[in-house]
């Protein structure tokens, strides 16, 4: 469904922090800023020709580059296909904390 002919800032912003995660590459995490600007522009209806795709100083270009990195710093997480070797490090802290709080109430004793 297609928005205002002028949407404002605001309204484009708020689109693209909702479908970011469409343009996020799973393997890296990053967010595709470019794809993100074009598929705001034809969501308001402004990849004509003249429209904000043809203007390299528009501020859509901008602000799907600050929606995208914003996205990458809230800590989300790439997925990852079967197989790969990726270490999620909130998993490691959280063991390496289990094992602390374990061997701290055991003594151990060698021979």
């Amino acid at each position: 469904m297609k928005t205002a002919a002028d949407p404002s800032k605001v309204a484009v912003k708020a689109w693209m922090k909702k479908n970011a995660p469409t343009f996020e590459d799973k393997k890296t995490g990053e967010i595709d800023a470019t794809g993100l600007a074009e598929a705001a522009a034809e969501e308001f209806d402004e990849k004509d020709i003249g429209g904000w795709l043809d203007d390299e100083t528009h501020w859509v270009w901008d602000l799907a580059a600050e929606v995208a990195e914003a996205a990458e710093k809230t800590g989300k997480t790439a997925a990852f296909a079967p197989g790969d070797r990726a270490i999620d490090t909130r998993v490691l802290r959280e063991a390496s904390r289990s094992r602390s709080s374990l061997s701290a109430g055991i003594a151990i004793s060698r021979p």
